[in-house]
């Protein structure tokens, strides 16, 4: 189950993987980032 402020994606990942997996792993579960990319690839898209 995720905490409150963490993606469930998060919670599944293994504790070695939330422990020491740092800044990278924190990111592949970060659906704000995941948000910002989609943006920028709609945005990329739009202007071919």
């Amino acid at each position: 189950m995720a905490s409150a402020g963490q993606p469930a994606e998060a919670a599944r990942a293994s504790w070695l993987r939330r422990t020491v997996g740092g800044s990278h792993a924190r990111m592949e579960a970060d659906p704000v980032l995941w948000k910002q990319v989609e943006r920028f690839i709609a945005d990329a898209i739009q202007m071919r």
